[in-house]
């Protein structure tokens, strides 16, 4: 395990000493003004806490964040939830691949905070896109944990909205088994989330990219 950083609001000198380790060791892309860009990406299971996160992140670094749920909820002027109650999981899973795809090849920020969502790991094209030209984080958290949080937000996760209580814990671990591969597959990361506050989780990802030794395969923390 990577030694543990205090996590303060960086300074413009520690963005720089960053920007420096992202250009040394992160997975790139040249745009057509040869500008130097980067995506850090954020996935695991609806209500792990990736949005918190990736915002709490983008703020530290200094960077444009990008939910890609409400970038898609902007582009078909409705919820989610409400794509999914009128047209359907295959129609909004579509519209999460294009979202996707247009999203990683017209970005020119130089970093970019990219929150997922919780199925978008699902499609082949999307983990592709995802590990070729991002560094991914897997947030992973225990079925348990899962289930707990979920039970108290279930009103704005319309995959597990119509559930009962009694069958929540097992819908949550057969989709969750449905979901896995494709996390693991696309992660360049993965931390474990159970028993650990958000800064204790922003400690950890800001240790790792601070890091000189990245390597692949996915480290696990």
């Amino acid at each position: 395990m990577m030694p543990k950083v205090m996590v303060k609001i960086i300074s413009q000198r520690s963005y720089r000493h960053f920007f420096n380790v992202l250009k040394s060791n992160f997975v790139y892309i040249f745009s057509n003004d040869n500008i130097l860009i980067m995506i850090i990406s954020l996935t695991g299971f609806m209500g792990v806490g990736k949005s918190t996160i990736a915002g709490l992140l983008a703020k530290h670094l200094y960077c444009k964040l990008i939910d890609l749920d409400k970038l898609i909820e902007q582009e078909e002027g409705m919820a989610v939830s409400e794509i999914f109650s009128t047209k359907g999981e295959i129609y909004f899973r579509n519209l999460e691949e294009k979202s996707l795809a247009k999203l990683v090849k017209e970005n020119n920020e130089k970093i970019l905070i990219l929150s997922l969502g919780g199925g978008t790991l699902i499609s082949d094209a999307n983990r592709k896109i995802i590990k070729k030209n991002t560094r991914c984080i897997y947030l992973r958290a225990s079925q348990k944990l899962l289930t707990e949080r979920l039970m108290t937000h279930k009103g704005k996760r319309p995959v597990v909205d119509n559930i009962d209580d009694a069958s929540l814990h097992e819908e949550i671990s057969t989709l969750f088994e449905k979901r896995k591969p494709g996390y693991e597959a696309a992660a360049s990361i993965i931390i474990d989330v159970d028993g650990k506050s958000v800064r204790d989780l922003l400690v950890e990802i800001i240790s790792i990219f601070s890091a000189s030794d990245i390597k692949s395969p996915p480290q696990r923390v």
